[in-house]
């Protein structure tokens, strides 16, 4: 672990997500960071509601290095 975060460390000012072990840069459509935002717009929004009246939408969903690779 020491080894992989003096050759890529994550403390620097380069604001880019990556992968620490191989290194791949996140793409633009990669927003895993706005999760949190995410759960509290969805919160806000079920607020008021029936839990049955209420429909999840993709447009809330994180997405992931991985899943934006294709392996």
């Amino acid at each position: 672990m020491q080894t992989q975060i003096t050759t890529c460390s994550p403390y620097t000012a380069n604001p880019t997500l990556r992968n620490m072990v191989s290194k791949i840069v996140a793409g633009s459509d990669v927003n895993v960071h706005a999760v949190e935002a995410f759960g509290k717009t969805i919160i806000r929004d079920i607020i008021g509601k029936s839990v049955f009246a209420y429909k999840f939408t993709r447009k809330y969903t994180a997405k992931a290095l991985g899943n934006s690779l294709a392996v």
